[in-house]
């Protein structure tokens, strides 16, 4: 820098430093009059009419340098940091916002179109656009695809180990609601105007797409924020909500009568209302009620699945834990008959849970009533393998708990072992034991109930022995066995649960195989090892184990005696 530029900088810092701005100012202007194309001699004197509160001047100097300057990087940095401030809610006092919102309006305009054309920063681009945006919302259908496409692109640019991808955020939170709300970008209508800038016709795929990518940014985002990786107010007040929004807005925007204002499908409803308003659309035939139907459905999808899971990892007992308690049927001692009937849907609940109770029920029911459904038909089934694909949805862990849960509750036992063996396989470098617990015993309940009485028997055996050692095997039982009359319950992955449950299971095991031949010791050392924790009532079933293995001459149990202790 000149060495007289310097020294007058140094002689108006030694007066600010006094209290002397009257003395400061009269170095700057005398420097501002002798290098009148010093960049920064004027951004200096700029800085100087803001420290001493001469908003007046001050306005005056920025319109000016933006003016004789347009090339200048500096002032483009410059006019970023002014628009974050115009985006934020509660901005700092010391910035120059007020002063640019001092400026004429077309001139405000002028320099953020510049600024976001001149900077190369995609995310810098994107927040300019938005803060133009925002004081000037008829600009939307000016710059308001633009700034979707950029966030588009620098949201391609995350690295997927991000948690919540900053673009995409923008993207969703701010920029779609922005366009949605503009009443100058219209569907599919052909238009003949003077100024092509001011009405804009989109496809209605661009805004299924929109709500697409708003479902799987809120749908991941809540999820996230339940582990507590993040602390994100976005989620926390409830996305599910703001989707819904999005989704009458598209409606209304797309001309979709018969969800625009429809209040049973608000997120307020219990969920079966939400979906009987849903089957009730779709009854009427037309192109556009398909389309809504189809995005209503894998909304409340993704929603009632999530509140499904959410609720059993809360009965888990643990919150932030990543093994909920899943659903399994109950095996019922002394009966032939292991291919039970779906009946009305119960849970064997403690007393602690039943608020949550009827919320589970609701939210199981409604997301395999949108599961079927979006698989009702071929372009449905295309459209949902599509988003599954394209979001990686079967990397999920807790859609594919879900999905083994709906399975389980459908009879459709294959599906199920399917989905527990791929999560099995996903997570085998890191599985933990309550997870290996969960997946092995309600993959051995499927395989009974498939009639795989064999391979059931030697997969509970298998767990059993993990649990034992594992847990301890002397503690003081707290369940009691008895005749059941639901014929599904939520079973907690803790030993203390697990245990009383193999109980019943095996009991299954052994009275299945006495319709064919002997069970193998294997099941009947397993089974007398369980009988300790419910003796007070199956000294019936010991007695039989007993007959069994006289009949059998043997029994050949490793490590027999290290199990009992009753």
């Amino acid at each position: 820098m000149d060495p007289t530029i310097m020294n007058i900088l140094d002689k108006c810092d030694r007066c600010l430093n006094k209290g002397d701005k009257n003395g400061a100012k009269s170095w700057i202007l005398t420097a501002s009059t002798l290098f009148a194309r010093n960049f920064t001699i004027q951004l200096k004197t700029l800085f100087l009419y803001k420290s001493c509160d001469d908003v007046v001047g001050a306005r005056k100097y920025l319109e000016y340098i933006i003016r004789e300057f347009p090339e200048e990087p500096e002032l483009w940095e410059f006019l970023e940091g002014i628009a974050l401030t115009l985006l934020s809610l509660d901005p700092p006092q010391d910035t120059f916002r007020d002063v640019f919102l001092q400026l004429p309006i077309e001139t405000q305009k002028a320099a953020l179109r510049e600024a976001a054309n001149k900077v190369e920063d995609l995310m810098s681009k994107s927040q300019i656009l938005l803060a133009l945006m925002t004081l000037f919302p008829e600009t939307t259908s000016m710059y308001g695809l633009e700034a979707l496409d950029i966030l588009a692109k620098g949201a391609s640019t995350v690295h997927s180990d991000v948690l919540i991808n900053p673009f995409k955020k923008i993207l969703v939170c701010d920029v779609i609601p922005r366009l949605l709300a503009c009443n100058d970008i219209i569907v599919d209508k052909p238009i003949v105007r003077a100024d092509p800038q001011q009405n804009i016709s989109l496809k209605t795929g661009h805004f299924c797409q929109w709500l697409e990518l708003s479902t799987n940014f809120y749908t991941i985002g809540t999820e996230i924020l339940f582990r507590k990786e993040i602390d994100d107010a976005i989620f926390a007040e409830n996305g599910w909500s703001k989707l819904y929004e999005l989704l009458c807005l598209i409606a209304k925007k797309c001309q979709w009568p018969e969800i625009v204002g429809n209040v049973n499908l608000s997120t307020k409803q219990q969920p079966m209302v939400r979906w009987q308003a849903l089957e009730e659309i779709s009854n009427k035939k037309s192109l556009q009620v398909a389309i809504g139907s189809f995005y209503i459905a894998v909304l409340l999808f993704f929603q009632t699945a999530w509140e499904y899971y959410e609720n059993v990892l809360r009965i888990g007992g643990d919150s932030t834990n990543s093994f909920p308690a899943f659903l399994v049927i109950i095996a019922h001692p002394h009966t032939d008959q292991l291919e039970l009937k779906r009946e009305a849907m119960e849970f064997d609940l403690n007393q602690t849970f039943e608020v949550q109770e009827a919320r589970i029920r609701e939210s199981l029911m409604a997301a395999s009533k949108c599961w079927e459904f979006l698989h009702s038909n071929e372009t449905y089934e295309s459209e949902f393998q599509r988003i599954i694909q394209q979001w990686g949805i079967e990397e999920w862990h807790w859609i594919n708990l879900f999905l083994a849960d709906m399975h389980t509750y459908h009879l459709n036992f294959t599906e199920a072992i399917e989905r527990l063996q791929y999560e099995e396989s996903r997570n085998k470098d890191n599985l933990n034991k309550a997870l290996a617990w969960r997946i092995e015993i309600q993959r051995n309940m499927c395989l009974l109930q498939r009639g795989g009485v064999d391979a059931a028997g030697f997969g509970i055996t298998k767990v059993l022995k993990d649990i034992l050692n594992h847990c301890g095997y002397q503690y003081n039982p707290v369940y009691e066995a008895s005749n059941r009359k639901t014929t599904f319950s939520l079973l907690r992955t803790r030993s203390e649960d697990l245990i009383p449950y193999m109980l019943h299971l095996t009991i299954a095991i052994i009275d299945s195989k006495l319709i064919n031949n002997i069970p193998n010791h294997m099941i009947l050392g397993g089974l007398m090892v369980l009988i300790q924790y419910a003796w007070h009532n199956q000294q019936q079933t010991f007695a039989k184990v007993i007959d069994l293995v006289r009949r059998l001459g043997q029994l050949n149990y490793p490590n027999l005696i290290k199990y009992l202790f009753n």
